[in-house]
């Protein structure tokens, strides 16, 4: 029995490591996100009065632990402005997607762990004209959001833009903000 015991853990370490977990990571910390997100939506040519930054997240401890801290950040920095323009921040559960029009919500910024619920983030958002942003790259470069936070191969933050996603969200980014980003069509 411990030979088979044994044998049975040695197989399941193998089929783990051949088909590895993937995490929705984010690799920059909250508190550098919504500092490096203020100035980033000053680019956008669009923002013209305040906007509300809404925080989607879903039932997962990882996605109320970080809203919660993405939430703490940016209320930390409301006496900051958007070029002329205040900002303010409030919660979003994922069942709140419908009223994001009624909240009178301008960007959203969508959590980890919410992968499986990006499709219709994503119609909810294009559909009331909402820019949507997030601190894990591979949604932006699954072309669902617009904007993301990543980190270059020598560690320092990146900014990725999704050109497709941004547009379909009615975004118009300067040149100068495209030239620092990596930019995906």
């Amino acid at each position: 029995m411990k030979f088979f015991n044994r044998t049975l853990l040695i197989f399941l370490i193998n089929l783990f490591s051949i088909f590895p977990v993937v995490a929705e990571e984010m690799p920059v910390p909250p508190k550098l996100q919504t500092v490096l997100f203020l100035k980033i939506l000053s680019y956008d040519r669009v923002i013209k009065s305040d906007i509300k930054i809404g925080v989607l997240y879903s039932s997962n401890t990882k996605s109320i632990s970080v809203k919660n801290e993405i939430v703490s950040s940016f209320k930390s920095l409301s006496e900051q402005k958007i070029g002329d323009v205040h900002f303010s921040v409030t919660e979003v559960s994922l069942g709140e997607l419908s009223s994001l029009r009624s909240k009178d919500i301008s960007v959203l910024y969508i959590t980890p762990e919410n992968k499986s619920n990006m499709e219709m983030i994503t119609k909810a958002a294009r559909s009331a004209g909402i820019m949507t942003i997030t601190g894990v790259p591979s949604y932006v470069e699954d072309s669902f959001i617009s904007v993301g936070i990543g980190v270059k191969e020598n560690k320092k933050p990146e900014i990725i833009v999704n050109l497709s996603s941004s547009k379909a969200e009615g975004r118009d980014f300067s040149a100068q903000l495209l030239k620092l980003a990596k930019v995906i069509k």
